[in-house]
């Protein structure tokens, strides 16, 4: 996936959390197992197992959960398998589909039964809550729980600290602007939404030239690689406004992938 130049670029996913309720219950494919029952009758109540991670290639991390008729997976399909996420998918099918490919390798302990893939609703609609009052999306297929968006914006060469800085004087809605020691990033903390903006750059050479080292070695192609990767992002100036910031542009992707149930 090649990186983006273009400044209007949209915006494409960063993370995402998707769950699904089958009309089954799911085969039983970790190694451990959580079993609640009755202490005075002894009967069984639930049978569940706790959520693993996924290992993809390149320290890549995906998180699973089964619990009874419920499957959900959660982290960024963007990142897996790849060294870097300067670029991302810009649909929800591409990223379920990552998604299908993870949880279908997973099989019961006899090699029968295989999880489910994700599918696309056929029918979604409005169901009222037991008191009358609050009202919930519910369909037949993928419900999307959680989506950050973000996207690139491209500064120009030496300038993106000084954007930066420029950006930690502006306010987003009732908050002010939180500029980071280092001068490579900056936030806005809400209680209902989170906004940032930081140096890809320096986030690249700071969080993965460590486990690139360690895992590939200095002299490795996939160091060089990396390499690559920061010295682009230095000369366009590259900065990564991430989820939902104010100066990103594009229209928001959930918007144009329809038969998922977005909560």
């Amino acid at each position: 996936m090649s990186p983006s130049t273009n400044q209007n670029s949209r915006m494409f996913y960063d993370y995402l959390t998707v769950e699904q309720v089958f009309p089954y219950v799911l085969p039983k494919v970790s190694d451990t197992g959580i079993c609640y029952y009755d202490r005075r009758t002894g009967q069984q109540l639930r049978d569940t197992c706790p959520g693993w991670k996924h290992e993809g290639s390149y320290s890549t991390v995906v998180q699973i959960r089964v619990d009874g008729n419920k499957l959900t997976v959660k982290g960024n399909p963007s990142a897996v398998n790849r060294l870097d996420n300067l670029d991302g998918f810009r649909s929800l099918d591409e990223c379920i589909a990552v998604y299908n490919d993870i949880v279908t390798e997973y099989t019961d302990q006899y090699g029968f039964w295989r999880l489910p893939r994700f599918t696309k609703c056929t029918d979604f609609g409005l169901r009222q809550g037991a008191d009358g009052t609050k009202s919930s999306m519910v369909g037949n297929g993928a419900r999307i729980r959680r989506i950050d968006l973000t996207t690139n914006r491209t500064v120009g060469k030496g300038n993106d600290r000084a954007y930066i800085r420029a950006l930690s004087t502006q306010r987003y809605g009732y908050k002010n602007g939180h500029l980071f020691e280092d001068g490579w990033t900056v936030d806005w903390k809400a209680r209902d939404h989170y906004e940032k903006a930081y140096g890809k750059a320096q986030a690249i050479r700071k969080f993965l030239f460590p486990k690139c080292k360690r895992n590939f070695g200095e002299d490795s192609p996939e160091f060089r690689y990396l390499q690559q990767i920061a010295d682009f992002c230095d000369d366009q100036g590259v900065v990564r406004n991430t989820p939902n910031s104010p100066w990103t542009s594009g229209v928001i992707p959930a918007l144009k992938a329809p038969g998922f149930c977005v909560a």
